[in-house]
């Protein structure tokens, strides 16, 4: 018999915790499957099978292969059977990702739904709504995404805070009231150690112990081997944003705190972008 499967999905952790957004995505599922299994339905003759929830993932920044109960719902369906979806902006915020897998599944018989927006998408008319849909969806997001974008910016220039930790090599302080971020010469000197103590020879783990006993001894207290202050992701997090600073030093680059400071990331596509330059 066939099956009609369903997908819910939310973006950020407050709307996983809050159930809000996907308790209301399950219930317009529910109901929909509900109304339409009736006689001259769409859905007659099909049992309502299981409902595949994916929790803080970007529809945005993943493809609907790349989210992974996304991915077992694609595994699970056969010929015949139906995937329902509250709304399209649930299932996708990408044109080229949408219309690849709604041609996807309609090659293989299986048929989709999008309740907010129920076309006939195999009728001229139907696909054309679906694009424009589609179209939008992706717009939202990325207009969305340019506006976080400028409010980071504007915060950086001012040397605001704009996360949770300061980028490598600062720290935050607080002036006027907010908190401001400013360089760290304990974190630097961190940072430069861990770089000449690997260079040296020595393995990230035997880092992780030398530091720690630095530390316990610094700080009067017992080390802690099992629990250190600066694991052994910490410490490789550190060596590699240090390596790449070494490599932006010859060019005149000074990273420095504030609007100027480097993520561990900005300084590798940086130092890449540089690397084998005379």
């Amino acid at each position: 018999m066939p099956t009609a499967h369903g997908y819910i999905r939310c973006s950020h952790k407050r709307s996983e915790e809050s159930g809000l957004g996907l308790e209301a995505q399950e219930e317009a599922i529910q109901r929909y499957c509900q109304r339409e299994r009736q006689p001259g339905g769409r859905l007659e003759g099909v049992e309502m099978g299981e409902i595949y929830c994916d929790k803080t993932q970007s529809a945005f920044k993943k493809a609907f292969l790349q989210r992974p109960e996304a991915r077992h719902l694609n595994y699970a369906v056969h010929p015949g059977d139906h995937i329902l979806f509250a709304r399209l902006d649930r299932g996708f915020r990408s044109l080229t990702d949408c219309m690849h897998m709604v041609d996807l599944w309609m090659s293989r018989d299986i048929t989709p739904h999008f309740i907010d927006f129920d076309f006939d998408f195999q009728s001229p008319m139907g696909r054309a709504f679906l694009q424009i849909r589609a179209i939008f969806a992706e717009m939202d997001s990325r207009l969305k995404s340019a506006v976080i974008r400028e409010a980071l910016d504007r915060k950086r220039a001012r040397d605001e805070r704009i996360s949770r930790r300061p980028p490598q090599g600062t720290r935050f302080v607080r002036r006027n009231g907010k908190m401001r971020i400013e360089d760290d010469p304990e974190s630097r000197a961190i940072i430069d150690k861990i770089v000449r103590l690997h260079d040296g020879g020595m393995s990230l783990n035997q880092i992780v112990r030398t530091l720690e006993t630095y530390d316990a001894e610094r700080n009067c207290r017992q080390p802690n081997y099992e629990s250190p202050r600066w694991p052994r992701s910490t410490v490789y997090d550190k060596y590699c944003y240090g390596k790449n600073l070494q490599q932006l030093e010859p060019y005149g680059l000074d990273v420095k705190a504030g609007g100027d400071a480097l993520t561990i990331r900005e300084a590798a596509i940086m130092a890449a972008g540089l690397r084998g330059k005379p």
